[in-house]
């Protein structure tokens, strides 16, 4: 996870726990209660649609306890998985993703606040939709609804994110049981910087004479091993190490800028950075590679400190 987003669904609270809630009591009316597996259906809903519509993080945890404690409590397997495909029934993702109805997956995204892929900041989440046609980020089950069926629609248990993070590298990873950074729970904990296949780096030098030379550094900020697995199932080391090319141009325009602030020109001295660069460092997470610019950004401005010093 490269971009934290806390607060994102808050606009989305609302609609959602109302959807969630007429959802669920649609259900639980015209379940067969008779049944064993209708019984402990029944009892299940009533234990965890607060977990679902509250969606923090400690709901969301004990809604998934609640869950294993039901499926080991069927003596038998046909029984378990009876248990398992009505769940999975009440909480059907596919119907979400449908383009139908006044709430769906559609309408969530259109209201989600980020605008890059939290887990690497490499492509957009942008929603559009125009009549029939259309497109939004896909929606990664933080914790999968293949396990987790449940979940499936609860709402800090999706993630706006790219296909490439989402189905390519987290795939069928249970994040349960090997945990990560949550964009939706945890703050920012990996950074990068440059250094230099000669092993000095002298930034205001190299991104001139050798840019080639130039190597993008994954940094966790604060030792921690749910950011080590985020690092190595989102490939973020070998995919920041592919745009040191980029980062190494950004780095280029801010020292010019820079120089042109200190040359005495009038023309630079009330034009901002960000208008040079194209870059405002303050809103760095609604960038591509936003968080990659603030370390390039941020190192630019040690370097200068250091040297004045």
């Amino acid at each position: 996870m490269i971009i934290s987003i806390i607060n994102n669904w808050r606009k989305a609270e609302s609609k959602h726990a109302k959807f969630l809630f007429d959802l669920v009591n649609s259900k639980i009316t015209v379940i067969d209660r008779a049944s064993i597996v209708g019984n402990k259906l029944s009892q299940f809903l009533e234990d965890v649609t607060h977990c679902l519509i509250i969606s923090g993080k400690d709901d969301i945890l004990l809604s998934i306890s609640i869950y294993n404690n039901y499926l080991s409590s069927f003596a038998d397997e046909v029984s378990r998985q009876k248990f398992i495909k009505k769940i999975k029934s009440i909480f059907d993702y596919n119907k979400f993703v449908q383009k139908k109805g006044n709430w769906n997956a559609y309408e969530l995204c259109k209201i989600s606040l980020t605008r890059t892929c939290p887990y690497c900041n490499q492509s957009y989440a942008f929603t559009l939709q125009t009549g029939n046609r259309g497109f939004r980020p896909t929606l990664d089950h933080y914790y999968s609804k293949d396990d987790y069926p449940h979940l499936a629609l609860s709402l800090n248990n999706l993630i706006p994110s790219c296909y490439t993070c989402n189905s390519n590298l987290k795939g069928k990873k249970d994040f349960f049981t090997t945990p990560h950074l949550n964009p939706l729970w945890d703050d920012e904990n990996i950074s990068f910087s440059f250094s230099h296949v000669r092993g000095i780096v002298n930034l205001e030098n190299d991104v001139y004479t050798d840019p080639d030379g130039l190597i993008v550094n994954t940094n966790i900020d604060n030792l921690c091993d749910r950011t080590n697995k985020s690092i190595e199932t989102f490939l973020i080391k070998e995919r920041y190490e592919l745009v040191a090319v980029e980062a190494a141009a950004f780095a280029k325009s801010k020292l010019e800028y820079l120089y042109a602030k200190e040359s005495g020109v009038p023309y630079f001295e009330n034009i901002s950075e960000a208008a040079i660069t194209r870059f405002d460092a303050e809103k760095y997470a609604q960038y591509l590679l936003g968080k990659l610019l603030l370390g390039v950004s941020n190192q630019i401005n040690d370097l200068r400190v250091d040297n004045i010093n």
